[in-house]
């Protein structure tokens, strides 16, 4: 364990890593949009060796390594081990040979393997020290290797976070939002802050571009309150409530989101970075 990261480690690997394994199903809805516009600007070519950082349940590992085939390799990367052990299940049912699930900090992560590939889908915000873990992550590619990945821009531009989020508010006092240099779900929203990070461990020939995306929360209000309590922005704050005040902001956020229904479920914008880059 890498102790500059502990404290990220700790929740993925613990209560939040078990959350987000039993939704799965509904973070795949909700993420898919993101990792597929990341995938599309990676440009992924038949058998590509790609490491897949913040994996998660798996789902844009398996995704990758269906595009790069029987004769490419996907590797994915993360601490949590509740969702690799889902992420494996996953994998196993597909009968995916050219997948491998590693539980490791990408910070300190080392591989026999030359990546031609760092694909993320909004796994590398949470680095305590961001430069080190991005230089670790480039030396794991091949020379002109490419980086891809998808990352939030500015809370005030994220509904889909501070719609749910602000509902709780009206129910418990919230803490104070993370310092904007710390790890956490917007901390490469400034476009000066992750162009340094980038840059500085050693990545070339980098394009930011600005995506906004409609994300559907749910089918109805019901299934998209239910990802807001349990794998969305209140989730943090709602785990450590008894059941009554549980109940009284799941009742909030679903008032809140009871607005954003249409005809196609709740859906809510975010708004983020994809990034592209490349190896020296």
């Amino acid at each position: 364990m890498n102790d500059a990261n502990r404290e990220q480690i700790e929740l993925w690997d613990g209560v939040f890593g078990r959350r987000w394994a039993a939704h799965q199903e509904s973070l795949d809805r909700v993420w898919g949009s993101l990792g597929d516009a990341t995938i599309q600007r990676a440009a992924v070519v038949e058998g590509a060796r790609i490491l897949d950082v913040g994996c998660g349940c798996g789902a844009t590992t398996l995704q990758l390594a269906e595009m790069t085939g029987p004769r490419g390799l996907v590797v994915g990367l993360d601490v949590s081990g509740p969702m690799l052990a889902r992420a494996n299940e996953r994998a196993r049912a597909a009968g995916a040979g050219n997948v491998r699930f590693v539980n490791a900090d990408a910070s300190t992560y080392t591989s026999d393997n030359e990546f031609d590939l760092v694909f993320s889908r909004a796994g590398v915000m949470f680095f305590r020290d961001p430069v080190a873990a991005f230089a670790n992550l480039r030396r794991a590619l091949r020379r002109r290797g490419g980086l891809a990945l998808v990352c939030f821009r500015d809370l005030g531009l994220n509904p889909w976070w501070t719609v749910p989020l602000a509902a709780t508010g009206t129910v418990v006092k919230l803490d104070p939002a993370s310092a904007p240099n710390g790890p956490g779900v917007f901390s490469f929203a400034n476009e000066r802050k992750l162009r340094e990070v980038i840059e500085q461990s050693g990545f070339v020939d980098a394009i930011y571009e600005p995506v906004d995306f409609e994300l559907l929360l749910g089918a109805d209000i019901e299934s998209a309150t239910d990802f807001s309590v349990n794998a969305g922005a209140a989730a943090k704050v709602l785990a450590g409530l008894d059941d009554e005040l549980r109940t009284l902001g799941r009742r909030a956020i679903s008032q809140s989101l009871s607005q954003y229904a249409g005809p196609n479920g709740v859906t809510l914008r975010a708004a983020t970075w994809i990034v592209v880059a490349r190896n020296k």
